[in-house]
């Protein structure tokens, strides 16, 4: 894979991550019972969103690398799917547990991550590794600068309507420069808290822009989110050839209640690294 791949990859996978760590992070409870405008209920969903501390999801995504050569090797793809639970999300006893398959080319690998007081770990092909990586320090940080989520200008084109179940459909577009920003942001504060030696760096990612992202968000009557639809198109800000292009399909499950997270028994068999929060992007490489 060239360099601005590479580049975009991590940019790619720094993306997921931030949904993941901000889907629920504590906050204030204020659903608006009159009609209301797309804006204002999105503003509700979104403060919603940040008094969660627990989140059970499901997620179905595809990663489709270009390297723009138009020659028929020119495509590469990942689809991934996995179940992710989250409990007491921003605080030091948060944990996490995932487990996922990821498909390249017609083979399917199973893969397992984990977080608990202070580590991430991954099981990759029975290779398990860990790395430190304290996340409830990262949105402590993210949250004293106001960067936790990002901010309700930066959602564009504006549009709801109600589906048959009676939930309200938001469509929405995110503006280009708040994105790229709030990437940058959070990909320096997870490097800076992780430790982490990724041949990747902020500086590297000033070269990569999202110049598309569209989304459809479903809340239910309280105004939590049960299902999110996103895709966004990655490229070189200089003008390289490559892109990636990522969609992905999530649920949630019982939003708004307590989830119960299950770690294996064996996690202290896994062995430290400086990189096993990238195994997921090696596999693109």
């Amino acid at each position: 894979m060239t360099k601005v791949l590479k580049k975009l990859s991590a940019a790619g996978m720094a993306l997921i991550l931030a949904f993941s760590v901000t889907a629920c992070s504590g906050g204030d409870d204020s659903t608006a019972k009159k009609e209301r405008s797309a804006k204002e209920i999105l503003e509700s969903n979104l403060k919603k969103s940040n008094d969660l501390k627990d989140v059970d999801m499901s997620v179905n995504m595809k990663y489709v690398v270009d390297t723009g050569t138009g020659d028929e090797d020119s495509e590469q793809s990942m689809d991934m799917s996995y179940d992710t639970q989250i409990a007491d999300s921003g605080n030091d006893s948060m944990k996490m547990a995932m487990k996922a398959k990821v498909g390249i080319s017609g083979v399917n690998v199973d893969m397992e991550a984990y977080y608990t007081d202070g580590y991430y770990y991954t099981n990759i092909l029975n290779q398990k590794a860990k790395q430190a990586m304290d996340l409830s320090k990262i949105q402590e940080q993210m949250e004293s600068s106001g960067d936790i989520q990002l901010p309700i200008d930066n959602y564009t084109d504006l549009k709801a309507k109600t589906d048959s179940d009676g939930n309200t459909v938001i469509s929405y577009a995110l503006s280009e420069d708040g994105l790229n920003e709030y990437i940058l942001k959070f990909y320096e504060q997870l490097s800076s808290l992780s430790g982490s030696s990724s041949s990747v760096s902020s500086e590297d990612l000033e070269e990569i822009k999202v110049s598309s992202f569209t989304g459809t968000r479903t809340v239910n009557k309280d105004d939590y989110t049960v299902k999110d639809s996103i895709e966004y198109i990655m490229e070189s800000a200089e003008g390289e050839e490559g892109k990636i292009t990522v969609s992905m399909d999530i649920e949630y499950n019982n939003p708004g209640e307590k989830v119960s997270v299950t770690l294996p028994d064996d996690l202290s068999d896994y062995q430290e690294s400086t990189t096993a929060g990238s195994s997921s992007s090696n596999l693109l490489q």
